[in-house]
C-alpha cells in the first residue's frame, strides 16, 4: 500500500479546497496512492484518533474513512487525552 498522510489547515476543508483536493486525490489514486488528509488541530488534539486512522489504512483493505476524521472529542475515547 502507497499511502500519504497530509496535515492540512483548517482553509483546506473548505468547499472549493475540496473539490481541488478531491481532483487531486483521484489522480494520486491511479497509480496506487490513498491519501488520509488531517486537519493540523485534530492532530494536535487528538492524536490517538489520528494514529488509530492511520493504523486501521494501513492494517485494512481501502475501506473508506471520516475526511476529515471525528474533530478532537468527537468520536474519541472519554477520558482522552489525559489531563
Amino acid at each position: 500500500m502507497k499511502l500519504i498522510v497530509e496535515v492540512d489547515g483548517g482553509q483546506h476543508f473548505e468547499a472549493v479546497d475540496s473539490a481541488r483536493e478531491a481532483r487531486r486525490d483521484g489522480y494520486l489514486a491511479a497509480p496506487g496512492f490513498r491519501v488520509l488528509r488531517f486537519n493540523y488541530l485534530d492532530v494536535m488534539k487528538n492524536k490517538a484518533g489520528v494514529l488509530e486512522t492511520i493504523a486501521a489504512a494501513l492494517r485494512g483493505p481501502q475501506a473508506p474513512f471520516p475526511n476529515p476524521p471525528p474533530q478532537a472529542e468527537e468520536g474519541t475515547r472519554p477520558g482522552w487525552p489525559p489531563g
